[in-house]
């Protein structure tokens, strides 16, 4: 796994103009993989994301507190001259201090798919009251009450799907109705008639602090909460437009939010900036058995897990809209001579017009075969035809090879410039195999010195990096989790979760 966000070189991909002949040689090299078994075009829980309390705690819960300490001091200052006892003082001084938590609530009677609350704790409010009478200097009242609290609790709500599923209930709160008082100057006068017994109070007299607090923090509490789904659901689902999305599982445990969709292929998929869309009814079942609420019960930050075949399906969709080629990279000239040609042909080319390209039979899909079960990429009808502008033109391969890529793991990374995350297969554990020499499509030198098939892997390794590069860089991004602009990253000291067989990453809030 890549430990750090990883910025690659771009290289220019060589468009081969032997596209009539790359796409014969492909043909002759077979159907689909005998066995091969089609993913179903609905995948249950295709997509799952999990947000945990610990993404919102620390850092993001304290740009919440400091977001919303002004509208709080708002509040407090208008109740507090809507509760003036001087009249017109000459001024109003105020100072409090906003503390946030919040807590995801397990399934129970009422709320069948969980809840989370919302405490607000309002402390060391002082509000101080400045007054000159004509008669006398100025003077001053101090209202110190004890602190105060709301705690506002939302139910999971599935009919307001596809917008944030969270209603909240009436807000509940503790008010100090006995503030302690003091007093400088001659402002004792206007304490009179136990003026500020329930001056706080309890919430229910028109215009008192405690009512107008609220009543504004009411609507507060529903767009922290909204944003909760906005900012970690929504992006996650975005990124799937092309498929038919459903929600199956919106709940909470004890300690986090779960998302699961069903993710429909029936109408084939469209890869962004491609002609679409491309039906995928013969993509390969990943022969995955995972099961998703064991994956999304562990306890990370964030985690977004795509099933596999929902990956193949992609994968089919994006193969087809590049015609089965896969890739072009240039690659060293001394190096591609001495594999190929005999030491008498080697002066006859140019060292650097030297590329390979890479194409396939039959759309790659992913297997659960890398370490812990991660998804590897898979290509079992692989050809590479090496070509050199000396040669035909370059029109006409030097040298063929056909057979099995496999071993590319699945990986994750942070997108060159951007916060987006997206997939990229890494070429560090590619292997070949059952991979022969073309004889019939190469050139005679080629055949003459015949080499060793399995010599072709670096320039396969090389095509899956510009693949990962260029094509996955380009159209496959996945859009940003984020709290209003708090940092995420991938999480590289999580480990995968015990039988996970899943397209799987882990992120840090912070």
């Amino acid at each position: 796994m890549r430990s750090t966000p990883t910025i690659r070189r771009r290289r220019r991909i060589t468009v081969a103009t032997a596209g009539l002949v790359l796409a014969t040689i492909a043909s002759s090299f077979g159907a689909a993989p005998a066995g091969a078994v089609n993913a179903p075009l609905t995948t249950t829980d295709g997509l799952g994301v999990r947000v945990d309390e610990n993404a919102i705690l620390g850092p993001a819960l304290e740009a919440i507190e400091t977001a919303l300490q002004p509208t709080v001091n708002t509040m407090v200052y208008n109740g507090a001259v809507s509760g003036s006892p001087v009249g017109s003082p000459n001024s109003i001084t105020i100072t409090n201090n906003l503390e946030l938590s919040i807590d995801f609530l397990a399934p129970a009677a009422g709320r069948p798919d969980g809840g989370l609350s919302v405490h607000a704790s309002i402390q060391d409010i002082n509000i101080r009251y400045q007054k000159k009478a004509w008669w006398h200097s100025m003077c001053s009242i101090w209202v110190d009450p004890y602190d105060a609290s709301i705690d506002a609790t939302a139910n999971i709500d599935r009919a307001r799907l596809p917008n944030a599923p969270l209603t909240l209930l009436p807000i509940t709160a503790d008010w100090d109705d006995d503030p302690s008082i003091s007093t400088s100057g001659v402002c004792w006068t206007y304490l009179i008639d136990d003026f500020f017994d329930g001056f706080f109070g309890s919430g229910d007299e028109e215009g008192s602090i405690a009512d107008n607090i609220e009543d504004q923090l009411n609507g507060t509490a529903q767009g922290l909460i909204d944003d909760l789904w906005t900012d970690h659901v929504v992006p996650v689902l975005s990124t799937l437009n092309e498929f038919g999305i459903t929600f199956n599982q919106v709940r909470t445990d004890t300690n986090g939010l779960v998302v699961t969709a069903n993710v429909n292929a029936s109408a084939g998929i469209t890869v962004p900036g491609f002609p679409g869309p491309k039906n995928v009814t013969n993509t390969e079942d990943a022969g995955v058995t995972s099961d998703v609420n064991t994956l999304l019960a562990a306890r990370r930050e964030v985690t977004v897990s795509i099933h596999p075949n929902v990956v193949n399906q992609f994968m089919n969709a994006l193969n087809q809209s590049l015609n089965g080629n896969f890739a072009a990279p240039p690659v060293p000239g001394a190096s591609v001579e001495a594999y190929l040609l005999p030491p008498a042909s080697r002066g006859l080319y140019d060292d650097n017009s030297w590329s390979v390209t890479h194409s396939v039979g039959t759309p790659y899909f992913t297997k659960p075969t890398g370490a812990g079960g991660r998804p590897q990429v898979q290509m079992p009808q692989s050809n590479f035809a090496f070509f050199n502008a000396d040669y035909v033109f370059g029109l006409v391969p030097v040298a063929v090879f056909n057979g099995t890529l496999g071993g590319l793991d699945l990986l994750t990374e942070i997108r060159p410039g951007t916060s987006n995350f997206g997939p990229y297969v890494s070429s560090t554990n590619a292997a070949v195999s059952s991979m022969t020499f073309d004889a019939l499509s190469s050139d005679p030198d080629v055949v003459t010195w015949n080499p060793n098939p399995t010599g072709v892997l670096p320039y396969a390794k090389a095509s899956v990096d510009q693949f990962s590069d260029v094509f996955l860089t380009d159209f496959v991004s996945l859009a940003p989790i984020s709290i209003g602009g708090i940092s995420v990253s991938l999480c590289t000291a999580c480990t995968r979760v015990s039988g996970d067989q899943r397209y799987t990453e882990f992120f840090n809030v912070g």
